[in-house]
């Protein structure tokens, strides 16, 4: 091999290295360029959602509050809260039944009193 030929792959091999090196270069940058930005959205969106669940808990906050007035502010319930109990249909006395039963009681007591002719 001639000097000339010796110096004419030296740059050839210089600029196919220069090449894969600013190739290198645009990769890496392009690669620290996503992974800057990836962190960004990141750190945005669990922005968002502290956002998000610092409303929700100052709404349950409000919602607590509100709940427990409406609470207090029932005197109605004074006593303990019944479970419903399952009655069979024909041992049921509706309201209607209930007061036909008192008119009957009432007549009986007055046919029952004694009267003193």
């Amino acid at each position: 091999m001639s000097e000339d030929e010796r110096e004419r792959r030296y740059r050839k091999d210089e600029e196919e290295s220069s090449e894969e090196e600013e190739e290198i270069d645009d990769e890496e940058f392009e690669r620290r360029r996503n992974l800057l930005r990836q962190r960004a959205k990141q750190k945005r969106e669990d922005e968002e959602v502290m956002d998000v669940e610092e409303e929700k808990s100052d709404g349950e906050s409000e919602e607590e509050s509100s709940e427990y007035e409406e609470y207090t502010d029932s005197e109605e319930e004074v006593g303990p809260r019944l479970k419903p109990v399952f009655v069979r249909k024909r041992d049921r006395i509706t309201i209607q039944e209930k007061e036909r039963e008192e008119i009957k009681q009432r007549e009986l007591e007055v046919d029952t009193i004694p009267t003193f002719t």
